[in-house]
């Protein structure tokens, strides 16, 4: 092999000829796999650093070495015509990707970093507390409303305020790890509040974990019906300890009585609720993205701004909820209810839109209020019907909520129904006193966006090039679009309310402009008319003789 022999000097004037005439022979492999070494130990280094930024620096002082390499072989050979060219091969081939691999992993890192953060801030934020941010406050400060934030007319009234203090423990006390056993009809007699933190850690799937836990949570249930069955047998309640003593005192809150039939009343009627106030926190956090357009818009229909705090209660301000009855996004409309008042269909369901639900909602509330004449019962038929509602009052004989309650029930008027306002005056005061319950809260950017209906049907990609967005901003501002049918190019219809960030809107307007001027143009174009000896006539086929 002529690289066996001759100098060091001819040795690599060869190497540089073959990598001149030929890119990938051995010189050219060599130095690669020289450059790969240096890059996989640069490459261990950085994937140890979480940040960016230290990254960069390792990676640039590679680069660096990679260079004094290249600058050290010019000066054993001279190939400065390829010099240029293996750079940039290097830096397509090699750096490039690298550099790309190393930025994906200090992401990771960084992920991980703030995952664990986060558990940790979970894990102290799943701790029961009986005290609040600010420790000069009690619970009844917020109900009582101490310092007059909540509107008169959504005071929590006397006869409701056990049940309105049951729910605002639910919303600001126990999180989605613990489970309140109660009463149905009287859920402020609370028997046991179980914790499930346990069975949500270690290892295994999130669904075995809830299952075990379910689990758990029945097992408690059918103990505490067995105990409350038996004392109902008992001749005598002298002599009792523990929990038997714990639930006698609770259940003598039940009006009645016989005290036997108080405790059989309590184990058939005994219920779980699960605790809501991470959810309510990621609520309010995500509320500041919408409040402030959605209060513009209960104005325009002179109703009480407070109402705009109801998705606290339906959803938690989550665009993507959807019930297992099929109610969906932040105002939960039921599809029937929903087409009355917004276009619902399997490409675009403006029931996921949270500004135009608003608007619907702002409509529904006010036909409820126009016809029930009380915001209580109004509230109430957004969850019963405003049909219901009357049929519960004229069975009740009372428009009074509370009487309503105590007096009527049926298969429809259940829990959810009899509840749904109290849960509402829950929300309401716990958001308005949300800085001394939860201290701060990191709040979500507000989604400004400017209406444009538009006047002739438009592909969604035609729409993401003339606003210079991409197709998940033009589905973040318009969530009533459905994602599987935005990638196929959906055509949005004509006269369809399309929500843009601020500034875009005269791009979309400018566009039908140039439309409108380019039709009238072609409109305007005046016909020529032939005289009838310059009209073309048609070609007549000639005759063929033979």
């Amino acid at each position: 092999m002529p690289y066996s022999s001759g100098s060091t000097k001819q040795r690599a004037k060869y190497v540089a000829n073959q990598t001149a005439v030929h890119p990938s022979g051995s010189g050219f492999s060599k130095l690669f796999f020289r450059i790969g070494l240096m890059a996989c130990f640069i490459a261990g280094v950085s994937l140890a650093i979480p940040y960016r930024a230290e990254i960069g620096e390792a990676f640039e002082g590679g680069f660096q070495k990679v260079s004094e390499t290249l600058d050290q072989l010019e000066g054993l050979v001279g190939f400065e015509a390829d010099k240029e060219r293996a750079k940039e091969k290097i830096d397509e081939s090699l750096v490039k990707p690298l550099k790309r691999k190393f930025v994906k992993a200090s992401e990771k890192a960084y992920q991980k970093v703030q995952g664990l953060k986060e558990e940790v801030d979970e894990e102290e934020f799943h701790i029961v507390k009986h005290s609040y941010a600010s420790p000069d406050f009690t619970r009844d400060d917020f109900l009582t409303d101490k310092f007059d934030r909540v509107a008169d007319v959504f005071k929590v009234p006397d006869s409701l305020y056990h049940r309105v203090g049951f729910w605002f423990d639910i919303y600001t006390k126990y999180s989605s790890k613990y489970e309140v056993l109660h009463h149905v009809d009287y859920p402020w007699i609370v028997f046991e509040v179980l914790d499930l933190r346990e069975f949500y850690e270690g290892k295994g799937h999130k669904w075995t974990k809830y299952h075990r836990a379910r689990k758990h949570v029945s097992r408690e249930k059918k103990r505490i019906r067995r105990l409350l069955y038996k004392l109902s047998r008992r001749r005598s309640f002298k002599n009792l300890t523990g929990d038997l003593l714990r639930y006698k005192e609770l259940v003598e809150q039940i009006p009645g009585k016989k005290l036997s039939w108080k405790f059989r009343n309590a184990s058939q009627n005994l219920r779980s609720q699960l605790g809501q106030k991470d959810f309510y926190k990621k609520g309010l956090a995500n509320s500041s993205r919408y409040l402030s357009q959605m209060e513009q818009i209960f104005a325009k229909y002179d109703l009480p701004i407070e109402l705009t705090r109801l998705p606290l209660v339906e959803s938690s301000f989550n665009e993507k909820a959807v019930s297992k009855v099929g109610a969906s996004g932040i105002w939960q409309f039921m599809p029937s209810i929903g087409s009355k008042f917004m276009k619902v269909g399997s490409r675009i369901d403006e029931r996921n839109s949270p500004l135009k639900a608003t608007n619907a909602a702002a409509k529904l509330l006010l036909e409820n209020f126009r016809l029930l004449k009380s915001w209580p019962l109004a509230l109430t038929a957004y969850n019963h019907g405003p049909g219901g509602v009357k049929r519960a009052a004229r069975k009740a004989r009372s428009r009074d909520l509370s009487i309503m309650i105590k007096r009527y029930s049926s298969r429809t008027f259940g829990f959810a129904s009899k509840n749904f306002y109290t849960e509402f005056l829950a929300a309401l005061h716990a958001e308005r006193y949300q800085q001394e319950i939860f201290g701060d809260i990191e709040r979500k950017d507000l989604l400004l966006a400017e209406v444009i209906r538009l006047k002739a049907p438009l592909k969604a990609k035609t729409v993401a090039r003339i606003t210079g967005l991409t197709l998940e901003e033009l589905k973040l501002y318009n969530q009533d679009l459905k994602e599987r049918y935005l990638r196929k190019n959906l055509t949005l219809p004509r006269g369809y309310s399309l929500h843009l960030p601020a500034g875009r809107q005269t791009r979309i307007s400018l566009y039908f402009d140039e439309i409108g001027a380019a039709k009238e143009i072609k409109r305007s174009r005046p016909r020529i008319k032939y005289a009838r000896s310059e009209r073309k006539r048609p070609r007549q086929k000639k005759s063929v003789s033979n």
